[in-house]
């Protein structure tokens, strides 16, 4: 980040040079009278100016700070969460992808992430759904969804972003956003994670 390779103090005097040097450069097109008489009040001007405008970089620098600060504070949340989700979902997972061990993993995941639903499947059927449209997306069916067979298929992760690429075919259906994840053991493609 090039915001971070310059020191605050660096870029306090930056914008402070390049405002007191267009104060100069104005002055004497603005100014009545000859620049001599008003040099007073312009060194009083010019101090007021830098001032104001030190403290202005200086809570744009802090607010900047807190800005960088944020995003570093949501990737460590994320990176907890994720580490939180594979401590508690491998003990589940250790004797293989079966609807019990689907249907545990599915849980923690869920109330983990609060996301609206959770579903993983194998090639063929859904081990487990948890959350929102369980009335059509259910444990033992068939995969319903385009969005999982091109998963499946592809063995690529897909970030779905609409409804309509969703692709489930029950009218209606109130899932708008995915994230279609592949299950992989030894390199192959076994299943899902929605």
């Amino acid at each position: 980040n090039p915001l971070r390779r310059l020191s605050k103090y660096t870029i306090a005097f930056l914008v402070i040079a390049a405002t007191v040097g267009v104060k100069f450069a104005l002055l004497p097109l603005l100014s009545p009278t000859p620049i001599d008489v008003n040099l007073p009040r312009f060194i009083g001007e010019a101090c007021l100016l830098f001032f104001a405008v030190y403290i202005g970089v200086i809570l744009s620098m802090r607010i900047i700070e807190h800005l960088l600060g944020r995003e570093e504070y949501i990737i460590a949340r994320q990176a907890h969460k994720t580490l939180q989700i594979a401590d508690e979902t491998l003990a589940h997972l250790r004797d293989g992808l079966t609807e019990e061990s689907a249907s545990a993993t599915a849980g923690v995941i869920l109330e983990i992430t609060n996301a609206s639903a959770v579903a993983i499947t194998d090639k063929e059927n859904i081990l487990a759904y948890e959350g929102l449209a369980s009335d059509h997306h259910r444990v033992g069916g068939v995969l319903l969804t385009r969005s999982t067979k091109e998963v499946l298929a592809t063995g690529a992760l897909k970030v779905i972003d609409n409804r309509k690429d969703i692709g489930c075919p029950f009218p209606g259906c109130p899932l708008e956003t995915a994230i279609v994840v592949p299950l992989k053991s030894c390199e192959k493609t076994i299943g899902t994670l929605k």
